[in-house]
């Protein structure tokens, strides 16, 4: 139990918010200055000497200058840094639209491919039928010759007339 200065209040330690160690390692005065939170409420704001979080803000101008450039050599080194970051980014994209249609060239090549195949099995198989068709009658055309002497005309009349 701790006894409270201003209201001379006892209080307990874990009420007090403080540990058994640190409270025995208080000194005297400490002690003696020692003040319940509604106590503390109740005093003036004016002076804020006892917030431990405090300290010295006064820089000097050296100090300042000093830390003034390397702020401003880290903005540089950020904006570099941007200016990097845009340039990859608008790389990537420009590579991603490429991408983009040379994928879609390759499936528009793809459906051709599939179609051109359909059409050769078909062409074959007319080839085919024609080929029969042709063993089937006797006949085969080698090829048209050039001149009179190759002429079906002329080869095919005299078989008429007889």
């Amino acid at each position: 139990m701790a006894t409270l200065s201003s209201c001379k209040l006892k209080c307990d330690l874990d009420c007090a918010t403080i540990s058994e160690n640190t409270f025995i390692s208080l000194d005297k005065e400490r002690k003696a200055l020692w003040i319940c939170r509604a106590c503390k409420h109740r005093q003036s704001k004016s002076d804020n000497q006892n917030t431990p979080i405090r300290g010295k803000t006064m820089y000097s101008e050296g100090c300042m200058e000093k830390e003034t450039e390397e702020l401003a050599t880290l903005n540089e080194f950020k904006n570099e840094l941007t200016q990097a970051t845009d340039f990859l980014a608008a790389e990537q994209a420009d590579l991603k639209v490429k991408v983009e249609q040379k994928d879609k060239e390759i499936k528009e090549l793809q459906t051709q491919t599939l179609k051109l195949r359909k059409e050769v099995y078909t062409f074959h198989g007319r080839l085919f039928t024609i080929e029969k068709i042709s063993r089937d009658n006797n006949l085969e055309i080698n090829g048209i010759q050039d001149g009179q002497r190759g002429s079906v005309w002329i080869i095919s009349h005299p078989l008429q007339h007889n």
